[in-house]
């Protein structure tokens, strides 16, 4: 399993789709916000490799892709959500990248 921050600038709508579409074949995401994927794999995906398939479907988009490294039982996100949102914002993020705060 590999936990992957995913982030692109000046996507279209249809991009941002297509993204979506390839992350779900590697694994669960979390795309809350618009440019911004933080993934959460089924394999030991190497950065180069996902940043290579969204090159190649999207050779026009900026793209960054991280591997983060989430040792248990520490606090591994902070957030501030919208009041009456953050059960919906944090419960993935809770469940699949360990604890926040």
């Amino acid at each position: 399993m590999a936990y992957l921050v995913v982030g692109i600038m000046n996507a279209t709508g249809e991009q941002r789709n297509e993204l979506n579409e390839y992350l779900a074949t590697i694994g669960g995401y979390w795309h809350w916000m618009p440019d911004l994927w933080l993934v959460n794999t089924n394999g030991d995906e190497d950065p180069a490799e996902v940043r290579d398939a969204i090159h190649a479907q999207h050779p026009t988009l900026v793209c960054l892709v991280l591997k983060l490294d989430l040792p248990e039982g520490r606090r591994n996100w902070a957030g501030s959500f919208p009041t009456n949102e953050v059960d919906k914002w944090a419960d993935w993020l809770n469940e699949f990248w360990k604890r926040g705060v």
